[in-house]
């Protein structure tokens, strides 16, 4: 009888140390949605929120094992959670992997942009703390951006040349993928997001 009691509490909770959180393309949904139809499962959709309007959407994954997947609605029912507690759990894990993003030299300038490269999800953490990437760099407004999934790229406003040296790297990187997220940049004044642009071939 114990055992079942304390089986069932393990049921309804959150695993905290397995969540991550992951940036990824604004049609991701209903591709994912498409696949597991492919694959006969059942409708079950993947737990988001909006990151950059029209853009890019942050999204729950869990580790189970060896393998990483969506956290999907029903989980959030078993566990007796909400998506904003998710949000929650992941954002204040943001300042410790903040710190380890690295300030990189922009090519042919004397400007750095910041860096952050993780393949457990963990990129998206610059888009929840914003105020701390800002501060990584000397204080703001800051461009940031998604180009591929785990990979997030922010710099200092500081002249056009480096934004449009900045929007055409993110728009190669994005271009070259995989798991391609978006190449627009969006701006962080301190109070709210504003869509900044995309880099996009000269008119001949």
């Amino acid at each position: 009888m114990i055992w079942g009691l304390v089986a069932a509490a393990l049921a309804g909770t959150v695993p905290a140390d397995r969540i991550r959180p992951a940036l990824v393309g604004i049609d991701t949904p209903d591709r994912y949605s498409v696949w597991r139809a492919q694959h006969g499962l059942p409708p079950d959709d993947p737990v988001c929120e909006v990151a950059w309007s029209s853009t890019a959407l942050l999204c729950f994954r869990v580790w189970e094992g060896e393998q990483r997947r969506f956290v999907h609605a029903s989980d959030l029912a078993a566990w007796g959670a909400t998506a904003g507690e998710l949000h929650d759990l992941v954002t204040r894990a943001a300042e410790a992997h903040l710190a380890a993003a690295t300030l990189e030299p922009v090519t042919g300038s004397s400007s750095t942009y910041l860096q952050l490269l993780d393949g457990d999800g963990w990129s998206a953490v610059g888009v929840l703390r914003p105020d701390l990437v800002a501060a990584r760099l000397g204080g703001g407004p800051v461009r940031m951006s998604a180009p591929v999934q785990g990979a997030l790229l922010a710099w200092r406003a500081e002249g056009e040349e480096l934004d449009r040296i900045m929007a055409i790297g993110v728009k190669e990187i994005h271009d070259r993928g995989p798991q391609a997220v978006s190449p627009h940049v969006w701006q962080w004044d301190g109070k709210v997001w504003l869509p900044f642009g995309e880099a996009v071939p000269a008119t001949p």
